[in-house]
């Protein structure tokens, strides 16, 4: 788990200028505990603890992390992911349970920097982010497989 501490999180939400509540708070904590979910998986880990809270308020809340940059969003089988981790790196994605998670940082570097341009058949490409998902089977699944 990638916790920050509360304080850290308190400063990292009031430099950005988001108000701060409890839901928004918990919303940007469970982004970090439950790795890589998606709004509804927010959703479903928060409504016990927040009933009142609304499936629309995470939705906004997490692209409002996403608009000043404090989470990342990784789109994988039409699914919008939140990724609490900022700094460049790879994913896993089991193709059995859809699974993500983050690619060891202890291997070398698998790709090439990302170009920041990229001349395509309509014009040139503005690069923001490059996201590389490798796909195989997890420890679980293959053990399920046994």
């Amino acid at each position: 788990m990638r916790m920050r501490t509360l304080t850290r999180t308190l400063d990292i939400l009031r430099s950005s200028g988001i108000r701060i509540t409890p839901q928004r708070l918990a919303v940007y904590e469970s982004i970090a505990v439950l790795d890589h979910p998606s709004a509804d998986e927010i959703y479903e880990n928060l409504r016990s603890v927040y009933p009142a809270m609304s499936v629309a308020t995470i939705y906004n809340t997490v692209e409002r992390l996403v608009q000043e940059g404090l989470v990342h969003v990784i789109t994988v089988n039409g699914k919008r992911r939140y990724d609490f981790r900022l700094e460049h790196h790879d994913h896993l994605l089991c193709q059995q349970c859809h699974r993500l998670a983050d690619f060891p940082d202890d291997l070398p570097p698998l790709g090439t920097a990302s170009p920041k341009e990229v001349l395509a058949e309509d014009g040139k490409w503005a690069i923001n982010q490059q996201t590389v998902i490798w796909e195989g089977i997890c420890p679980r699944c293959m053990n399920l497989r046994r």
